[in-house]
């Protein structure tokens, strides 16, 4: 038989264990809370299994409808080929039109206008017989000399362009001063371009006297 000494020495050594196996556990627990606790302060990832990158990311952005494509500019009708005649021959344009230089003269261009720069020029009259009704707000009268057709500057003094409208079977004029040198008045071209429908007229010779 075990004494009451003895039977008290196992009680207080079991509870011993007792306590001790008490306190590991909580050491434990302890330090399972500071790493739960240290990680989410790191701001280390934490274990989700899946990244999360394209649960986060915009939606895109998709069109209702698509967008027209452009068509590009509005196809321009060919134009009809451009005349070379004399400076002195009548230019036969479409509908019946005539045109011709019914004067070209050697003047003294005034500069009065900004840009301008006086000097030798000569002073073209354009004379136009209408075939047909003609609007005059698209003509256009450009001068060209030497070989290389060099632009001439026109003047707006002495100039009196052609302007407003013309009935078919009526005539009108119109004069256009540009400074040439003397010494290329030996080759110009004349450029007449009455409208969109109509060819080019190029007058081309000497407008020496």
């Amino acid at each position: 038989m075990i004494s009451a000494l003895s039977r008290r020495s196992l009680v207080a050594i079991v509870c011993g264990a007792l306590v001790v196996v008490a306190v590991v556990m909580i050491v434990l627990v302890s330090k399972g809370g500071d790493t739960s606790a240290q990680g989410g302060a790191s701001g280390g990832p934490t274990s989700t299994g899946a990244p999360t990158s394209a649960t986060n990311a915009p939606p895109s952005r998709i069109p209702s409808s698509p967008t027209p494509s452009p068509t590009g500019p509005t196809a321009v009708p060919d134009r009809p080929k451009s005349k070379t005649i004399g400076i002195d021959d009548k230019a036969v344009l479409t509908a019946g039109t005539t045109a011709r230089l019914s004067s070209i003269r050697q003047v003294n261009g005034k500069a009065e206008l900004p840009g301008e720069v006086g000097g030798p020029s000569i002073s073209v009259t354009v004379a136009v017989t209408a075939g047909k009704a003609i609007d005059f707000s698209q003509t256009i009268v450009n001068t060209y000399y030497g070989a290389d057709n060099t632009p001439a500057t026109p003047l707006s003094t002495g100039t009196t362009a052609l302007t407003g409208k013309l009935a078919a079977g009526k005539s009108k004029t119109g004069t256009y001063v540009f400074r040439v040198p003397k010494s290329e008045l030996g080759l110009v071209v004349i450029e007449l371009d009455l409208s969109i429908g109509d060819p080019i007229a190029l007058f081309r010779g000497s407008a020496e006297q």
